[in-house]
């Protein structure tokens, strides 16, 4: 999967290009990085935060396998992207 990167890790931050996407598991996060680096985009992923809309399911879930295992998408512009698509269009 190229430039994402798996492990636990702070948030990217925005002030380098950085945008939250959301929250995902399994599959879907796989599909997710996938389509997000076709487009042209770098990656990273963060851990989850219990707090967030997507995995609040109830109260006490910090510790739970979905919170464990759920990361965060973040996304942003290859540097190199647009390189890439002046070649494609060229």
């Amino acid at each position: 999967m190229g430039a994402e990167q798996t492990g636990a890790m702070a948030a990217p931050p925005a002030s380098e290009g950085w945008i939250r996407r959301f929250t995902a598991i399994g599959p879907r996060l796989k599909e997710a990085v996938e389509l997000y680096q076709s487009l042209g985009c770098e990656v990273r992923l963060g851990p989850a935060d219990a707090g967030e809309e997507e995995i609040r399911i109830s109260d006490g879930c910090e510790g739970c396998l979905v919170t464990t295992l759920a990361r965060t998408v973040y996304t942003r512009q290859a540097p190199s992207s647009d390189a890439v698509r002046e070649h494609q269009r060229g």
